[in-house]
């Protein structure tokens, strides 16, 4: 093994570390141009010495690197996007407390159109199958056609056919009576004009469907 990935490999047991932070450690112990500092992390990466979450990333097309064998867990994937993306921040912020949420939440929450386009945006639909194949989230469908993003470490795989189905229905519930109290909450703001009378909510009998504003859920 050569010096430079014993210690890279010194610096992931340490703790999960950005692309970043492993490339300034490399320059300022070895005395390294920054593009050198890359190649040998990724170098390291394709040997299998340093572990990268690829194809999640963070900022700047960089990965987050842990030792062979480590869980890219929630609370480690949220801290590592703390700062450098925030819509997948919000996203596993949300999910940590709760476990489930709908897949209109996580619209929400990441401020993602219904439909992608052209910008460069974090979009939910980009980030779940980047979250699916680190083993952080898994999506289910109930029997009424609703989307529900679920935390997957929290549910053992043996018995995850058979635990969400309650969840998800108590989630859609839950929904259902946020959806019967907030439109009373918001003609109360309108009539002390706070709100404007374009405000609306979505609907108690559909509450995974949204309403949409300038494409935004």
């Amino acid at each position: 093994m050569s010096k430079y990935d014993q210690f890279l490999k010194a610096q992931v047991n340490k703790g999960a570390t950005l692309g970043s932070e492993l490339a300034n450690s490399l320059i300022e112990q070895f005395s390294i141009e920054p593009e050198n500092a890359r190649k040998i992390i990724q170098r390291a990466a394709q040997k299998g010495t340093i572990i990268s979450s690829t194809p999640l990333t963070f900022g700047k097309g960089q990965f987050l690197y842990v030792k062979p064998g480590q869980y890219f867990g929630i609370e480690m994937v949220k801290e590592a996007s703390r700062d450098s993306r925030k819509p997948l921040y919000r996203l596993l912020e949300i999910l940590a407390t709760y476990k489930i949420i709908s897949f209109y939440e996580g619209l929400k929450l990441t401020a993602s159109p219904d439909e992608k386009g052209s910008s460069k945006i974090s979009l939910l639909i980009d980030i779940l199958p980047h979250l699916e194949k680190l083993g952080i989230v898994f999506t289910k469908k109930d029997n009424l056609g609703n989307n529900f993003i679920i935390i997957k470490e929290v549910i053992p795989p043996l018995y995850r056919d058979l635990s969400h189905e309650p969840d998800m229905e108590a989630h859609l519930q839950s929904m259902k009576l946020d959806a019967v109290i907030i439109p009373d909450i918001l003609r109360w703001l309108k009539h002390i004009n706070l709100v404007d009378l374009g405000a609306t909510y979505r609907s108690a009998l559909s509450p995974a469907i949204g309403v949409k504003h300038n494409e935004v859920m």
